[in-house]
C-alpha cells in the first residue's frame, strides 16, 4: 500500500461520537437480553464461544459413528442457545462428526492424502 492510499484511507475514517458509541452498546446489549429471553423459553444452555464447549464437541466427533451422528447432530442444534461464534463451531463439529462417522463405517478407512481432498471437495460446495 502507497503512501497516498493511506492517506485516503486516513480521511475516510470518521471519528465515532460518544453518543453513537453508547448507542451501539445499548444494541448489543438488547440482542444479548433477547438472546437470553430466547434460550429459557426453548430450554437451551446459554453458551458462548469463550465458555470452550466446542472442544468437547471436537472430540466427540473424532470418535463419530453412523448411529450415533443423529443424536449428535440434535444435540449441537437443540440443546444450546448459540453466539455469533458457537454456531460456527456447531456447523464445524457437525460437518467433521458426519465426515468421521462415514469414516469409522465398515465402507470407510481413508488414509494420508484423502482428509484433505474431501476437506477441499467440503469448502468448494459450502
Amino acid at each position: 500500500m502507497g503512501e497516498n492510499d493511506e492517506r485516503v484511507l486516513g480521511d475516510m475514517i470518521e471519528p465515532v461520537d460518544e453518543g453513537e458509541q453508547n448507542g451501539g452498546q445499548k444494541l448489543l446489549d438488547s440482542l444479548e437480553t433477547n438472546r437470553i429471553k430466547d434460550a429459557e423459553k426453548a430450554g437451551r444452555k446459554l453458551i458462548r464461544e469463550e465458555d470452550g464447549i466446542q472442544k468437547e464437541w471436537y472430540e466427540e466427533a473424532r470418535k463419530m459413528t453412523v448411529e450415533q451422528l443423529p443424536m449428535f447432530l440434535k444435540k449441537l442444534v437443540e440443546d444450546y442457545q448459540h453466539d455469533y461464534g458457537t454456531i460456527c463451531h456447531a456447523v464445524a463439529a457437525g460437518a467433521l462428526s458426519a465426515a468421521h462417522a462415514v469414516n469409522h463405517s465398515p465402507t470407510g478407512g481413508i488414509t494420508g492424502f484423502q482428509p484433505l481432498c474431501g476437506s477441499s471437495l467440503h469448502i468448494g460446495r459450502a
